[in-house]
């Protein structure tokens, strides 16, 4: 039976590889060989005795060398390395013009670029065409071999053809590439992604950065994504939360299939589209809006935002926009910011979480959210008087009660900080952020202190010290606008008359700061005789639980 052309080809691919400042050669040879087979082809084109290192390299990031697992490069980036006997030339170089780097003795840095041509008009290995000299070892690089022209050697396409006859290339039979596994087990993620892993993915594509989630977050395949998509690196330093780049690889992967993927997220995307029917400064003043919401009150669902924007619909100026609408699109403005590096929330079910006071990462954020949530129910919201104020809180925690004021004199004495020097200022402002963080989610006070902990040196403290510390932040502590009374602090709760949830804190010898271990003291924070009683009776504390407490605090 008569071969035909086209079945004569199967198999065979035809592949250039260019020298830099060497020669050029354009072979056919079977497209399913491993990498390091073709290595062997690259060695037999130019004449090179394999004596050094080697690496291949795709337009993805990928680095291919005997050595796999992860390296890290000279700038901190991170290369996921795969064995070059794993991966199958025709899946890294899947289409024409697709290119692969190859670089031979990391001394002289002899550089190679593999292109894929257009199909062959013949199968079989040979060499179709072939320009300029072999390679010379230890001749030291490009600028070497121009030096010695005189001892040059100039193959033909014959001598070229037997070279490669003579490595009795064997191709690998389809699907059993690490690239072909990985490919089937993205695609398997990529077919069955959940809204979460959406939000990442879309983040990632639209800003080229990504917060990876912490390691107490329920982050599904996420990770396994992030380790399968091409051209990304991960990076992590001191001050900044583990991140994922997206770099050229990424970026083409991401232009060739975010539609596709989209099309799966009808909901998401239809809200999606609702945002960008609304002028920009009104989505910019909606957002502001989620975040002043988010840091006064902790955490919120989309029926809180709702009655939020009803609350200031009116001074708001938000137009002919319902309650409902604007918090749909606040919600999802939260949503698709999830995994930014500046984002001021997370996700758990449906709620919106306050990054800062519950920070997935510590132990005691997820006791004290389901805390908060509990305390919470049935409590009215505290407004703050006018929708300015509100809108002050999208910077973060503009008020400052007296109490963090005489916190803040006590921290300058003990650590003889001075509030006109630029870096103790910046000091100061962090530990007042953080306090008031810990100190509004009902973390207590060991959160305050752990805050505290990472700025200054907490083991100098006396006895007396350590108390006094304690006992400002139970001061500071009920004039915080709390999340568990929806804004409201503990003094204001009391004084209405109900239940404060004010907050018992800790006072314990010094060596508390050194060894979390030492025993505790319980100590309440000091409350006034004409004060409205804390157990919600009515009566002045004098008249009631603090007839037999002496000055009101009880040790």
């Amino acid at each position: 039976m008569e071969t035909t052309e086209c079945e004569g080809t199967e198999g065979y691919g035809k592949f250039k590889v260019e020298l830099s400042g060497g020669g050029t050669r354009t072979v056919v040879i079977p497209e399913r060989i491993t990498l390091a087979d073709m290595n062997r082809v690259i060695q037999a084109l130019f004449g090179w005795e394999n004596e050094h290192l080697w690496e291949f390299e795709d337009s993805d990031g990928r680095c291919y060398k005997p050595a796999a697992g992860r390296e890290t490069g000279l700038f901190g980036d991170v290369k996921k390395v795969v064995a070059p006997s794993k991966a199958i030339l025709a899946e890294v170089l899947p289409e024409a013009g697709d290119k692969l780097k190859y670089n031979y003795d990391f001394g002289d840095n002899w550089r190679h670029v593999v292109t894929r041509m257009a199909a062959p008009s013949r199968g079989g290995v040979h060499c179709a065409r072939t320009a300029g000299p072999d390679g010379i070892e230890d001749c030291g690089g490009a600028w070497g071999l121009q030096e010695a022209k005189r001892d040059w050697h100039v193959p033909g396409a014959g001598e070229i053809t037997r070279r490669l006859q003579g490595l009795g290339l064997r191709p690998k039979a389809g699907g059993q590439g690490a690239l072909s596994r990985e490919k089937r087990r993205l695609d398997e993620i990529l077919r069955s992604l959940t809204a979460r892993e959406w939000s990442w993915l879309r983040t990632l594509g639209e800003h080229g950065i990504a917060r990876l989630p912490e390691e107490g977050e329920d982050c599904g395949r996420v990770k396994e994504l992030a380790e399968l998509l091409p051209g990304t690196s991960k990076e992590e330093d001191s001050w900044r939360p583990a991140c994922l780049h997206g770099a050229d690889g990424f970026r083409r992967f991401w232009r060739k299939h975010h539609v596709e993927w989209a099309a799966r997220f009808g909901s998401g995307e239809k809200e999606a589209g609702a945002a960008e029917a609304i002028p920009s400064r009104t989505r910019e003043k909606v957002r502001a809006f989620s975040e002043a919401a988010l840091h006064l009150y902790g955490v919120l669902v989309e029926e809180d935002l709702c009655v939020l924007a009803g609350r200031w619909r009116e001074e708001a100026g938000w137009g002919a926009y319902g309650a409902q609408e604007l918090a749909a699109i606040a919600m999802d403005g939260l949503r698709k910011e999830e995994f930014s590096l500046y984002s001021p929330a997370y996700f758990r079910g449906e709620k919106a979480v306050s990054l800062a006071k519950y920070p997935p990462d510590r132990p005691d954020a997820a006791h004290a959210l389901a805390e908060t949530l509990e305390l919470r129910e049935d409590k009215d919201w505290w407004h703050p008087a006018t929708f300015r104020e509100f809108m002050a809180w999208a910077t973060g925690c503009p008020d400052r009660p007296e109490p963090y004021g005489r916190l803040e004199d006590f921290l300058r004495e003990t650590w003889n900080l001075d509030s006109h020097d630029a870096v103790d200022r910046r000091l100061l402002e962090e530990i007042h952020d953080a306090v008031y963080d810990a100190l509004a989610a009902g973390r207590g006070w060991e959160a305050a202190v752990d805050a505290m902990r990472d700025i200054l040196d907490m083991a100098q403290l006396t006895k007396n010290e350590a108390i006094r510390l304690v006992e400002r932040l139970a001061a500071a502590s009920n004039e915080t606008h709390h999340d568990a009374n929806r804004g409201f602090t503990p003094a204001e709760m009391i004084a209405k008359g109900g239940r404060g949830d004010e907050i018992v804190v800790s006072a314990v010898h010094s060596a508390y700061f050194r060894n979390p271990n030492a025993p505790i003291v319980r100590v309440q924070a000091k409350i006034g005789r004409n004060d409205p009683c804390p157990c919600g009776s009515g009566k002045k504390y004098k008249k009631c639980c603090g007839a037999n407490a002496g000055n009101g605090r009880k040790v």
